[in-house]
């Protein structure tokens, strides 16, 4: 059993124009900060898409036919929007850092 949560790494799954670089050093801290590694007994795995056109999403494997997918699908709704959330913030963060240090 194990759910894997994909997650944007590329600058082309951001609305604003993101360097690779700038998404990297994003998801560095998001790993170091921000990663869940477990959900109950689920173990969970984060794979960041590192190139344009994939699905952002969470797919489950089990052989349990006693797990309920559904009601785990409900516990963990919130982690993907959250952590794309927070990427955004962190890039946005990142940027704002970078122009002041600019000016």
């Amino acid at each position: 059993m194990k759910a894997v949560f994909y997650l944007p790494g590329h600058p082309s799954y951001f609305d604003v124009q993101y360097s690779q670089e700038e998404v990297d050093a994003a998801i560095a801290t998001l790993k170091r900060f921000f990663l869940i590694h477990d959900v109950g007994e689920v173990p969970v795995e984060f794979v960041f898409l590192s190139a344009p056109g994939k699905s952002v999403a969470m797919k489950f494997e089990t052989s349990d036919p006693d797990f309920s997918v559904d009601t785990f699908r409900e516990v963990t709704n919130d982690i993907i929007p959250r952590r794309v959330d927070l990427l955004n913030s962190l890039l946005r963060t990142a940027r704002k850092d970078r122009q002041r240090g600019l000016s």
